[in-house]
């Protein structure tokens, strides 16, 4: 009887490693193809003079590709509304919204006359005098079946909540309701489309989670990044090298290597354990150790893609929390996803999680001083 039950248990054990050897062979780290072609880089300053109402940086915002750019401003619970290319402010309009609309969160421009606002109960469609012409109760509070197994959400500067003009679609992030917590929380899809009809009708676009999140905890790096251009979704995670690209036509997904460092890739998972899960002091610690990969942006005609990756802390500088060690690279990437140039981020105070791209001009928020909204402008040409 002993032999058969130690039979058993390593019958058993032996399934169990197979296992956990095939979850983590799910994942794999896609060596990044280098591009030979040559580029030039142009810089400038973008500086829009604002009121004492305004803010310096607008970490809830939208843009359209003819230079409209719209920020909801918590300070006076109001759009305002810039245009880049001319560089002025145009307007503020003041939200006519009561307390119970909740935390807005995500900012989707359709035209200065259409404004999708996520709120954590709440899809509000508001027009240029501030008035809610549309609510949508959507999360806990919905009725809807939908909202049984998923929960909308945007993470603060993502801007994962927008429009796709060509689909005349807004697109979320979306989690688990009961939180991500544990492995199968991963299992639903990261992104869902939202049809903007008369009723909203909500449906999850079939992508996954990135494997990596079977392999453990991760902390605060669980916010997934959307990025729509043209037939393409973009999907990108903070602690994946990878960049997944799923065609809405074939529905098909392709994985590109993402990282210029490829031996240095891999993250470091927390254990799966309650006591990590709800400890802020060491999910913050995990932030800051391990390589953060920003979302990926796009120009509008696909021809460039950019994305900043965060180094990771070490040693003193881990445990002080020393912001001004980490290093910001912008990587540049051609069409084919080929790593064309990588660029130092660390010569200003730039806020790279903000960066966004109108036509061939990536833009980032870069504060100094006072009374102005302040972008550095990057043009890069092959």
């Amino acid at each position: 009887m002993p032999v058969k039950l130690c039979k058993k248990g390593i019958y058993i054990f032996s399934l169990l490693i197979l296992f956990s050897c095939k979850q983590k062979e799910d994942y794999q780290i896609v060596r990044p193809k280098l591009s030979d072609q040559k580029i030039a880089l142009d810089t400038s300053y973008l500086e829009i003079q604002i009121d004492s109402n305004g803010l310096f940086e607008y970490p809830t915002s939208s843009y359209t590709q003819n230079g409209i750019y719209c920020g909801y401003n918590f300070k006076s619970n109001s759009l305002d509304f810039f245009d880049l290319i001319h560089k002025k402010q145009l307007f503020k309009s003041k939200l006519k919204t009561d307390s119970k609309i909740g935390y807005i969160a995500g900012c989707a421009l359709i035209n200065t006359d259409s404004v999708f606002l996520l709120t954590d109960n709440s899809l509000l469609l508001a027009n240029k005098k501030g008035e809610i012409t549309k609510s949508t109760k959507i999360n806990f509070d919905s009725q809807d079946p939908f909202f049984k197994k998923n929960y909308l959400i945007e993470f603060q500067r993502s801007r994962s909540f927008l429009y796709d003009p060509s689909k005349r679609k807004v697109i979320a992030t979306n989690v688990n309701p009961k939180g991500m917590r544990e492995t199968e929380d991963f299992n639903a899809s990261p992104a869902v489309e939202i049809g903007i009809n008369e009723k909203l009708n909500f449906e999850g676009i079939p992508i996954s989670w990135s494997k990596l999140y079977q392999r453990g905890n991760y902390g605060y790096l669980i916010k997934p990044y959307l990025t729509s251009i043209q037939e393409n979704l973009i999907v990108s995670f903070p602690i994946d090298p990878n960049i997944y690209v799923y065609n809405e036509n074939s529905k098909k997904l392709k994985v590109y290597g993402g990282s210029p460092d490829f031996k240095s890739s891999n993250p470091i998972p927390l254990p799966l354990d309650p006591k990590f899960i709800d400890d802020a002091d060491k999910k913050m610690m995990h932030l800051f150790e391990n390589i953060n990969y920003g979302k990926i942006i796009s120009e509008a005609d696909g021809r460039l893609h950019y994305r900043v990756i965060k180094s990771a802390l070490t040693g003193e500088d881990k445990i002080k929390h020393d912001f001004s060690k980490r290093k910001n690279s912008l990587v540049v990437y051609n069409s084919k996803f080929e790593i064309v140039k990588v660029l130092d981020l660390n010569d200003y105070k730039y806020v790279v999680d903000a960066a966004f791209a109108i036509k061939d001009n990536l833009y980032i928020p870069c504060i100094r001083g006072a009374n102005n909204l302040r972008f550095k402008v990057f043009k890069f040409k092959i």
